[in-house]
């Protein structure tokens, strides 16, 4: 049941799918950026960045917590709006369809004009560069639009990126470890440290 019947239904598909990949541009991207703006969020997103590789499956890896979050998140307004099904079922089509392209491990040729419209592997593959400079850039999922209004938006460097996961990771490699992550991160950033240390 909807909150407010005011979603535009009388509208073609075609402009009722594009008014929803507007809206969840919209609340993702602020949802990607708090995750990299606030250390309390972080340990949600880390395991979707830590991977060292590149490939499609890493678009859906990620940790329960954040799965969780980003459909209610992204679901939110067009369920307050009224939005019917078939809309639902479009956005989460494009959002598989746009996450494995912008993950995947292949150096794709596309014109420069596309980076600067929606996301591609050029301007996601820098988001997961290592470096923290790198990480706050290009967090839009469909359209770069909210990238270019909140001065995210970088191009790819011309001579590419060399490595992409993070520059910090104590990010257990069994998948219980990886659930635990977001609830022990202090412990986990603490062991690390220590053996990091321990090591000079």
């Amino acid at each position: 049941q909807t909150i407010w019947q005011i979603w535009p239904t009388q509208w073609p598909l075609f402009f009722q799918i594009v008014l929803a990949v507007f809206l969840y541009d919209f609340v993702d991207y602020w949802k990607h950026r708090a995750y990299h703006a606030w250390a309390l969020a972080w340990p949600i997103h880390v395991v979707h960045h830590n991977p060292s590789k590149m490939n499609v499956f890493k678009a859906g890896r990620l940790h329960f917590l954040e799965a969780t979050i980003r459909s209610a998140i992204t679901s939110a307004p067009m369920i307050v709006l009224g939005a019917p099904a078939e809309v639902f079922w479009w956005v989460a089509a494009l959002a598989n369809l746009m996450g494995g392209q912008n993950h995947w491990n292949v150096k794709s040729r596309l014109p420069g004009l596309l980076d600067v419209l929606i996301a591609t592997p050029n301007t996601h593959w820098l988001h997961h560069a290592i470096g923290k400079k790198y990480r706050a850039c290009n967090l839009s999922p469909f359209t770069m639009w909210p990238d270019h209004l909140f001065g995210t938006f970088q191009r790819q460097p011309v001579d590419g990126i060399e490595d992409v996961g993070v520059d910090f990771d104590p990010v257990p490699n069994n998948i219980l470890g990886q659930i635990a992550v977001p609830f022990l991160w202090p412990w986990l950033v603490s062991r690390v440290t220590k053996v990091q240390a321990s090591q000079q």
